[in-house]
C-alpha cells in the first residue's frame, strides 16, 4: 500500500471518530471572515457609487478607495491566525486528541500570536511572489493579445493555459510550507526564525511524497466546482495532510533522539 494512501485512510479513520462535525464547523468559521470583508467591500463600494462617479474619480476619490483596499487586505491578513487554528484543530484529530472549536481562535487567546502572523506573512509573501514570477508567461501571452490588431483568439487561450498551469504550479509549490505550523505547535519556545528553518528543513526530503499526496486529491478538488463537496473535501484533505506532517516531524524527532 503506498504512503499517500495510507495517509488518506488514516485520515478518514481519525474524522470518523466523531470530528467530522467538528472539522466542518472550523471550516465554516475559517470561511466568515473573508465573507464578510467581500460583502464589506461590496457595500462600501455600492454606497461610493450612489455619490460618486465611480468613473471619473478625483485623485483624493482613488486615495480613499485606495487606503479602502488596503485596510481591507491588512484585515484579512489579521484573520489568519484562525487558519492556523483550523490548521491546529485538525492536527489534534491526526494526533488522536480531542479537537474543539475553540482551537480555531487559539492564537487570539496565546501569546504566540505575533509569531503565527509573522509566520503566515512570511509564507504568503512566498507564495505570492513565486505566483507572479510563474504567472509572467500568462502576462506576456495577455499582453500580446491586446496589442494584437485583430486580438488574436489564440493568445487568450494561450494565457488562460498558462495562467490555469500557474495556479497548478504554485499549489504544489506550496505545500513545502505544510509542516511549517506543526513545528509551532510542537514547541512553542521555538521563534519565528527557527520555526520557518525547521519546517522547511525538514520537508525538503520529503516534498515528493507531499507533493504525490496532493496529486491524489485532484479528482477531489475538481468535486468542488459543486460546492457542496468542499465541506467535506476541505477538512479530508486538511487532515490528511497534518497526518503527513505529523508523520514527518515524528522522523525526525526520533532521528534527533537517537
Amino acid at each position: 500500500m503506498n504512503i499517500a494512501k495510507t495517509i488518506k485512510q488514516q485520515a478518514l479513520q481519525y474524522l470518523a471518530k466523531d470530528n467530522w462535525a467538528t472539522a466542518i464547523g472550523g471550516f465554516f468559521i475559517i470561511c466568515l471572515p473573508a465573507i464578510l470583508i467581500v460583502l464589506f467591500q461590496g457595500v462600501a463600494l455600492c454606497t461610493m457609487q450612489l455619490f460618486w462617479d465611480l468613473d471619473n474619480l478625483t485623485m483624493a476619490q482613488n486615495n480613499i478607495i485606495l487606503i479602502l483596499q488596503l485596510v481591507l487586505v491588512f484585515a484579512f491578513l489579521l484573520t489568519t491566525p484562525m487558519i492556523t487554528g483550523y490548521l491546529k484543530l485538525c492536527y489534534n484529530i491526526s494526533k488522536g486528541n480531542n479537537a474543539n472549536l475553540s482551537d480555531v481562535f487559539y492564537y487570539y487567546r496565546n501569546k504566540c500570536f505575533g509569531k503565527c502572523f509573522l509566520l503566515n506573512l512570511k509564507i504568503i509573501v512566498r507564495i505570492i511572489l513565486h505566483f507572479l514570477l510563474v504567472m509572467i508567461p500568462a502576462l506576456f501571452a495577455l499582453e500580446l493579445y491586446f496589442l494584437s490588431h485583430t486580438q488574436n483568439i489564440q493568445f487568450l487561450i494561450l494565457a488562460l493555459l498558462f495562467f490555469s498551469g500557474a495556479v497548478i504550479e504554485t499549489v504544489f509549490y506550496s505545500v513545502k510550507y505544510t509542516l511549517i505550523p506543526i513545528i509551532m505547535f510542537e514547541d512553542e519556545s521555538l521563534n519565528t526564525k527557527e520555526v520557518f528553518y525547521l519546517g522547511t528543513t525538514f520537508m525538503k526530503d520529503k516534498l515528493k511524497v507531499t507533493r504525490t499526496l496532493l496529486f491524489t486529491f485532484l479528482p477531489h478538488i475538481l468535486l468542488c466546482f459543486f460546492v457542496v463537496p468542499w465541506i467535506f473535501i476541505f477538512p479530508y484533505i486538511t487532515v490528511s495532510f497534518m497526518t503527513n506532517s505529523k508523520w514527518i516531524s515524528e522522523l525526525h524527532k526520533n532521528n534527533t533522539e537517537v
